[in-house]
């Protein structure tokens, strides 16, 4: 499903780009990034800025159902962070070691696939891959309806992002 079209739109706080996405145990996420200056180290030292989250829950948060998934950028750096939620925790997930181009599109592309493993690509360069250990989005995530966000955090990157694709695997 196609959540954002070929027009850039900038990362806002809380810009809600739709309110019916479903959900999918195994999914492929693609879209393009482009990342401006890096979060400042300073505005809060471990604090990754927000650009992408899927949630199936409203508000910021960080528990079951709450990330599914999300992409952060480190402080910093042009290095991005994926996370997922599972029943115990919403920390899981792949930290790319492969920088981001400061003010260049790269398309990202995220994967949850059979037996538990996720993996990152970059421009169709897999950057990431790992095994997650539990049922990371499980089966109570399967299915529901989600909202879909660009910076649901108050720490917001400086970003846009284009061509958001959704699809179940």
């Amino acid at each position: 499903r196609m959540l954002a079209g070929p027009v850039k739109t900038q990362v806002a706080a809380n810009k809600l780009l739709a309110d019916d996405l479903i959900t999918q145990k195994l999914f492929r996420l693609t879209l393009d990034i482009k990342l401006g200056s890096p979060p400042s180290p300073s505005h809060h030292s471990d604090q990754w800025a927000s650009i992408f989250q899927i949630t199936n829950e409203t508000g910021v948060g960080q528990g079951p159902r709450a990330r599914n998934p999300i992409i952060m950028v480190m402080p910093g750096a042009y290095r991005l962070a994926i996370r997922a939620s599972n029943n115990v925790t919403s920390d899981r997930g792949c930290d790319p070691v492969t920088l981001l181009e400061h003010n260049e599109w790269t398309t990202v592309q995220i994967e949850l696939k059979p037996n538990d493993r996720i993996t990152v690509h970059f421009n169709g360069v897999n950057v990431c891959q790992k095994r997650l250990w539990g049922d990371p989005w499980g089966q109570a995530l399967d299915s529901m309806a989600a909202f879909v966000y660009l910076a649901l955090d108050e720490y917001i990157a400086d970003a846009e992002v284009r061509s958001v694709i959704y699809e179940k695997r």
